[in-house]
């Protein structure tokens, strides 16, 4: 069972900051999630939320966005900083201007080891479209049939759910047919080795010391 630090390891510093990353790679994760937005001028920016300290991501440059928050990272960033050190998930967020991404990932070629999730279909279909090679996670909310149907569809056996709505007989049977199933946020390590025992994949967490 993999540990993916959630947005580096939310739990213990700023999410998706360098001290987060950081925090995460000392507590030894297996992989780290983060999340993209783009900028008013195509730049992508590594942030959960659509607005920065009230400022509207997408409608703003990154200049502006980085004296309001300077702790913010540009994407090719926080890949530097975290090189070599552990695998990582790219979440893209709804809204992203998929060209400025695509022309991104084309330009600078992710490592081997990345991949790319979304909650959102169509960001998941351009990836696919224009970067085929790119291993790709479905994030879903809720749905297990609308998880594993959008998995068919995008040729992927990566699925992430909501923790709230698995149980382990849902785990059980989607490792049975082969689905590399993950979960989040999970910080609750027994619960973790419980599932893991039906075949869960992978916890991502808030709390990778806990782990």
């Amino acid at each position: 069972m993999l540990i993916i630090g959630h947005r580096g390891a939310r739990g213990l510093a700023p999410e998706n900051t360098h001290a987060s990353f950081m925090c995460a790679l000392k507590n030894n994760v297996d992989s780290i999630e983060l999340d993209i937005r783009t900028s008013a001028d195509g730049k992508l920016v590594v942030h959960h939320d659509a607005t920065v300290n009230g400022t509207i991501i997408s409608k703003t440059d990154y200049t502006t966005l980085k004296h309001a928050n300077p702790d913010l990272l540009l994407l090719h960033e926080a890949l530097k900083i975290l090189d070599g050190k552990c695998p990582v998930i790219i979440e893209i967020k709804k809204g992203a201007d998929m060209q400025a991404v695509i022309d991104e990932f084309t330009m600078s070629p992710l490592k081997a080891g990345t991949q790319v999730a979304s909650f959102d279909m169509q960001i998941l279909r351009a990836v696919r479209s224009s970067l085929p090679d790119v291993p790709i996670i479905v994030n879903e909310k809720w749905s297990g049939i609308r998880g594993t149907h959008r998995c068919h569809k995008l040729r992927t056996t990566y699925l992430c759910m909501n923790q709230r709505w698995l149980w382990s007989g849902f785990i059980e049977s989607l490792s049975k047919k082969g689905y590399n199933l993950s979960t989040y946020p999970l910080n609750d390590p027994k619960k973790a080795n419980r599932w893991r025992t039906h075949g869960l994949y992978g916890v991502v967490t808030d709390y990778p010391d806990r782990f």
